[in-house]
């Protein structure tokens, strides 16, 4: 069986989640402290075989969306065929968590199985390529910004704008301002995307809504991923109460119940707040601290696990 080796990285919408399909900027970063890798070795075991099973659901859907839109430029032949051979996805990226499994996949798919011509004529426009993989992920959360699956395939920082499309920026890491520190809340919960990406949609075609979108929420997103990239720890921090207030006020249905009140404490103590990770509902929350220390503690008492960024 043929080895393979090529590791894809999970990733972190810093910001965006939703806000993305209205319009605003986004800033996501790989979070190497998961991955995916193709692999044919597996065992027998039940986690294995879901995978194999799901491969090959997600293989025919390739097959057939939009007349087999997807499947243009795929080696079709050598995917059957490692398939039938027992190819499976190796992940320990947990699913439902808003840190990029489907997005590892389908970077996996594209990388390994779309010809090298198609590959090279996609990269040298971000727009293309950020449609193809838009299409490519709309199998596991029904819409799709693509931003995911391009952030896993190509293994670096990214910044979203509407009017200049995709920039690749340079490392980015909380640890270097020591005035601030990142950090993922583990709500201990799996989410379903897809249904939550409906509830917005649908919330979005409310005037009084969209209102908000384009006045407060998207000109607020915008300027919390300017003032962390020109590193003005302060200000940053004074945005992101804002953002976290609003989504408090505004996107309940994404807050998993237990983490409402913990979320309201953030905001009125201000040493740490809370935002969306992904679409919410479970999985991860983000964390936001300039006292690493006292926030460990507070959310060492409440028994909930939280992990640096």
């Amino acid at each position: 069986m043929p080895e393979i080796e090529k590791k894809y990285f999970s990733k972190l919408l810093l910001f965006g989640e939703y806000t993305l399909l209205q319009g605003s900027s986004a800033l996501i970063l790989p979070f190497h402290n998961f991955s995916a890798e193709f692999d044919f070795s597996g065992s027998a075991d039940s986690e294995t075989e879901l995978s194999r099973q799901n491969l090959k659901q997600y293989f025919s859907w390739l097959l057939e969306f939009q007349n087999g839109y997807n499947s243009v430029g795929m080696d079709i032949r050598q995917f059957s065929s490692d398939i039938q051979k027992g190819l499976y996805l190796k992940s320990n990226i947990p699913q439902g968590y808003g840190v990029g499994s489907s997005g590892a996949l389908v970077a996996a798919v594209y990388d390994r199985y779309f010809n090298k011509e198609l590959k090279e004529q996609e990269e040298s426009n971000s727009d293309i390529l950020l449609k193809r993989f838009s299409n490519m992920e709309s199998y596991f959360h029904g819409k799709s910004s693509g931003l995911d699956p391009l952030s896993c395939y190509l293994g670096k920082p990214l910044l979203y704008k509407l009017s200049e499309g995709i920039k690749i920026i340079e490392p980015f890491s909380s640890a270097a301002d020591s005035d601030l520190k990142i950090f993922l809340i583990d709500t201990g919960m799996t989410s379903r995307t897809d249904g939550l990406v409906r509830t917005f949609i649908q919330k979005s075609g409310e005037v009084s809504f969209q209102n908000l979108l384009q006045e407060k929420i998207i000109p607020l997103t915008n300027t919390c991923i300017e003032l962390l990239l020109e590193k003005k720890s302060k200000k940053f921090f004074n945005a992101v109460k804002d953002l976290s207030a609003f989504q408090y006020k505004y996107f309940r249905e994404m807050i998993p119940i237990r983490f409402l009140s913990l979320w309201k404490d953030g905001i009125d103590r201000s040493d740490f707040l809370i935002k969306l990770c992904g679409s919410g509902g479970g999985g991860y929350l983000l964390g936001f601290t300039r006292d690493m220390v006292t926030a460990e503690l507070f959310f060492r008492e409440k028994g909930i696990d939280i992990l640096p960024v």
